[in-house]
């Protein structure tokens, strides 16, 4: 995994429960790296790994979890070695994008076999967040063409940030009514716009419903 911030929290153990033998964290701050590396190591084997010493190893499949190309950003390199992609290699890119991403060309220029972005994350979370609200799991496979077709990746993450904030104004108001809805929806999605955390999205949803 290339990054170690709050997605990399979010995708670990997941990673470990489907059967990840082992877990190389790899970040420009080594610090961040090794925090979490030793925070997931109780769920398996999980460790840092300096940027310039990831290459040492090839890998089966590479994660970017950092914020390179966001926003179909130009990116003249990454800070990474480009030998870290065993034979046969799957690259993917937490970043969702209408159009292949940086990181996605990067990779398969550097010999990845496969590349994807995160569309199907974003998609499959909504519709598991959804599940766990609604008790009904939504079909996802029309969304994947829809999105594809319709929204370039600004729109995109605009379109969350709409979606977002109209949630929090239900939770609201439901809650507290409309005294204390404004100023909530606007620091919570104040917060949503820093850290694009979609699990930040469930966990106030599951807090507010419980």
């Amino acid at each position: 995994i290339l990054g170690a911030g709050g997605a990399v929290r979010g995708i670990l153990k997941p990673l470990l429960d489907a059967g990840a033998v082992s877990v190389a964290v790899s970040n420009r701050t080594m610090a961040k790296a090794e925090a979490i590396a030793a925070h997931f190591s109780r769920y398996g084997r999980v460790e840092a790994v300096a940027p310039d010493a990831f290459g040492e190893r090839r890998h089966g499949i590479v994660i970017n979890a950092t914020s390179l190309g966001m926003g179909g950003a130009a990116v003249d390199t990454f800070p990474f070695p480009e030998t870290i992609f065993a034979p046969g290699a799957f690259a993917y890119d937490l970043i969702y994008s209408d159009q292949p991403t940086a990181f996605m060309r990067w990779a398969r220029e550097h010999g990845a076999a496969g590349a994807s972005d995160g569309m199907g994350m974003l998609i499959e979370q909504a519709a598991e967040s959804f599940a766990l609200w609604r008790g009904v799991r939504p079909d996802t496979k029309p969304v994947f063409a829809l999105l594809r077709r319709h929204f370039p990746d600004w729109l995109a993450n605009g379109l969350q940030a709409i979606v977002f904030v109209s949630f929090l104004w239900e939770l609201g108001y439901r809650a507290w009514g409309p005294a204390l809805t404004i100023p909530f929806a606007l620091i919570q999605g104040w917060i949503f716009v820093r850290t694009r955390s979609l699990s930040y999205v469930v966990t106030v949803h599951l807090l507010f419903d419980a």
